[in-house]
């Protein structure tokens, strides 16, 4: 019997400090399927098992430089019954589930926040931590009731 294949490794199975763009993808089937929006994320830690993004609070109508996103920061959740919790959360290092038109932008130092935030992901207890699909990112960027236009 043949071996079972391997899921190929998470596009974002880097080291910490990668920065990717993605565009995002409207939250209700029947909207339009092109936001014309794109997001963008931070690799802040990473583990064998697990790779641990922040999403960041920008959105943009063209695909950013890492110039364009090096001065935000990570995205606070506020929408339905969030009050402010930080986007971030952990993959499995093999999540291939696509966020579309992801794109490599480059790699920058983390910020004294990054490093906080990640810390909890990396302690062997984990606790307060998120686990999800790299489309959590996508789904909190896109969730936009709170920004201003």
């Amino acid at each position: 019997m043949a071996a079972a294949k391997r899921s190929p490794k998470s596009p974002l199975d880097v080291d910490p400090g990668a920065v990717f763009a993605f565009r995002t993808s409207p939250l209700h089937p029947d909207s339009p399927p092109e936001t014309g929006r794109f997001g963008a994320l931070t690799v802040v830690a990473r583990t064998p098992e697990l790779i641990v993004v922040a999403v960041l609070d920008g959105v943009w109508e063209r695909l950013p430089a890492l110039k364009d996103v090096r001065e935000h920061r990570v995205l606070r959740r506020r929408r339905f019954a969030h009050t402010g919790r930080p986007s971030v959360f952990a993959c499995g290092a093999d999540d291939t589930t696509g966020l579309a038109d992801l794109t490599a932008l480059g790699s920058a130092p983390l910020t004294a926040e990054q490093t906080e935030l990640a810390g909890p992901y990396l302690s062997p207890r984990s606790v307060g931590t998120s686990f999800s699909t790299l489309a959590l990112a996508d789904s909190d960027v896109e969730a936009d009731e709170w920004r201003e236009w």
